[in-house]
């Protein structure tokens, strides 16, 4: 039985739960920037040892060398700790045991009950996350957290951060912050994450660099420092400098444009300010190599239970399952999802560890087989001895050991679509160091037949209402999630609130008149704080306002930990409910978290409903 992830629209509640899902992304490096990086390390042996050289070095592969130099270092705020610990961990060094002191008690001697250092400053809060992560604590570390939510309550109108609360945004605190958030558990798609790239991308420059401040009366232009913190956090959000691009140009390529021939990196254009220096090289080879803070961690002393983490399973000739497991390592994805799941699977013991041989009656055979990537990556570790974190993203599937895997993006998302209205879109592969397009993929939806472009490009028009499934494919590569789009006359959905009360959902109906119609109430559904291993239920009323008979179906945005809702019982991306014109029926939303679940925190999400008329 195949239970797909769906993503309809038309009807909306709005959800909280105390729980929490993490958001380690994948890594990229660029092959054009190898050069690059072999002059900067150069560069940087030839300077005194300072905290960012020692991570650039461990950042880019290179040995740390000694860090002898902060054994007797000591200060008197949480920030001047921040960078000595992360140096130290990135050097494969014990912050609490390697100096002199105790960096790690330092920096928490700093804490309070609501965030960590100065009141005023936010840096502190952002840095202080990154080095205390590099010890391998949780991210539900306490200061973490509160660092965590201080730095959510004091984001800029515009998106952005400044380094207190007092300043306005510049770009190299927003980026820092973006890392720090991710860091400690805040998902790619929440809002405070969206808000702050489109700050970052509104203060991008012509030539695909970015300055300190795009609103600064002191000048405007890129300097390297900005543009290497931006890059940071392009990396730390899994994406590709090639997907920032401004008038053509990366900031990769403006980048480079600041190195000099003994590859430093100048602060802004050789000889265009006296205050000119190579200072931002460190941070520069840091994020050509695809790092951001921490470039590394040590190993945590607690025993891993199992990561909560997305996987997707793609059998020889259709989708198997998708979803949300916890799971200690990749091979435990197909394992503990199989029951959830309904397909069997088999494993054999050989010479070289446990092997994949079936899923869902897929034999591996020949040239092909099952494989794994982890946030796209393909590990040069087995499935049984690849280790997952909180908030990795799984991907099994049959093809030979080359294919890549591709992604289908839709250009002008909406969450409903009207008859005839055009919907496009495009189909990228991973090559290993990002996307590039997909030339003459098939784009599968609705038994429309549609190939891509050269330049990976699509567009779609549906001509009735419905559900219409799209996903792409190609011959040698690995097939797309699927993306459902909702095609309907009538469209109405309740905003997403962080409230936890509940209230009477009133409905605002089209001024125009229409056969199909329902409302949902509650318009909260508030499932309290619940423990792992622990369920809660809320009810949900659906009225047919219309004139038809409806079909009502769901979907769920927001927080993955959303992806365990049942709903009367079913998984919610299976959920069908009939209700005739005139009546209404309850449905029991029903929470179930498994007992591995270890993740706190306050989430949220979005419980959508649309309809169809019978």
């Amino acid at each position: 039985m195949n239970k797909q992830i769906r993503i309809y629209a038309q009807k909306g509640l709005s959800l909280t739960v105390a729980v929490s899902l993490l958001c380690f992304p994948l890594q990229i490096r660029a092959d054009e920037t190898s050069d690059a990086l072999s002059k900067g390390i150069l560069y940087l042996q030839s300077q005194a040892n300072d905290a960012t050289r020692t991570m650039a070095f461990s950042a880019s592969g290179n040995d740390a060398g000694s860090v002898d130099y902060l054994k007797s270092f000591s200060a008197s705020d949480a920030i001047s700790y921040a960078k000595p610990i992360l140096a130290l961990t990135s050097a494969g060094k014990d912050p609490a045991t390697f100096p002199a002191e105790n960096f790690i008690e330092k920096l928490r001697s700093y804490a309070d009950d609501t965030q960590l250092g100065n009141t005023e400053q936010l840096n502190d809060d952002m840095w202080g996350i990154f080095a205390l992560a590099s010890t391998g604590v949780s991210s539900t570390d306490s200061a973490i957290q509160k660092s965590k939510q201080y730095l959510l309550d004091n984001q800029n109108d515009d998106g952005g951060w400044g380094w207190s609360k007092s300043v306005s945004s510049d770009t190299n605190d927003t980026a820092f912050a973006v890392a720090a958030l991710l860091e400690s558990g805040v998902l790619l798609g929440d809002t405070a994450i969206q808000n702050a790239k489109n700050y970052l991308k509104s203060s991008q420059n012509d030539d695909g660099g970015f300055p300190y401040d795009p609103r600064s009366e002191f000048g405007t232009a890129s300097d390297a420092n900005s543009t290497a913190a931006v890059l940071q956090a392009i990396n730390a959000l899994g994406e590709s400098a090639s997907d920032w691009q401004k008038n053509g140009k990366t900031p990769i390529q403006q980048l480079l444009t600041l190195q000099d021939e003994d590859g430093g990196f100048w602060w802004q254009a050789e000889g265009s300010t006296e205050f000119n220096n190579k200072g931002a090289t460190g941070d520069a080879v840091i994020a050509l190599a695809g790092k951001w803070y921490p470039v590394k961690r040590l190993e945590s002393s607690v025993e891993n239970d199992g990561a909560a983490v997305s996987f997707r399973i793609e059998g020889k000739t259709a989708p198997v399952c998708k979803g949300l497991v916890i799971a200690k390592t990749a091979l435990d994805v197909v394992k503990n999802s199989a029951e959830m799941c309904g397909f069997a699977y088999e494993i054999q013991t050989t010479g070289l560890g446990p092997y994949l041989v079936s899923v869902g009656g897929d034999l591996a055979e020949g040239e092909q087989g099952w494989l794994y990537r982890v946030n796209w990556n393909s590990p040069d570790a087995g499935a049984s001895d690849y280790t997952l974190k909180d908030g990795d993203e799984v991907l099994w599937y049959y093809e030979k050991w080359d294919a890549k895997p591709l992604r289908l993006v839709i250009s002008n998302p909406k969450e409903v679509y009207a008859p005839q209205e055009k919907v496009f879109g495009k189909v990228e592969s991973f090559e290993g160091a990002g996307w590039n397009n997909a030339p003459e993929a098939d784009v599968k939806a609705g038994g429309i037949p549609m190939k891509t472009g050269e330049d990976g490009l699509f567009e779609l028009q549906f001509s009735q209402g419905g559900a219409y499934e799209a996903r792409a494919e190609k011959a040698g590569f690995v097939r797309s999630a699927a993306v459902t789009l909702i095609v309907a006359d009538v469209t109405s959905s309740s905003d997403l609130s962080v409230e936890i009360v509940r209230k009477e959902h009133e409905t605002v109906e089209d001024e125009t008149e229409s056969e199909v119609r329902f409302t949902v109430s509650p318009a909260m559904l508030n499932f309290g704080k619940l423990e792992p291993g622990k369920s809660a239920t809320q009810a949900v009323q659906i009225q047919n306002a219309g004139g038809k008979d409806v079909q009502v179906q769901a979907s769920v945005q927001g927080d993955e930990v959303f992806y365990f809702l049942k709903l009367n019982d079913m998984i919610w991306s299976s959920f069908a409910l009939d209700v005739q014109k005139s009546s209404g029926k309850q449905v029991e939303a029903k929470l179930s978290l498994p007992a591995e679940f270890g993740s706190f925190g306050a989430k949220q999400g979005k419980l959508i409903f649309w309809g169809t008329a019978k």
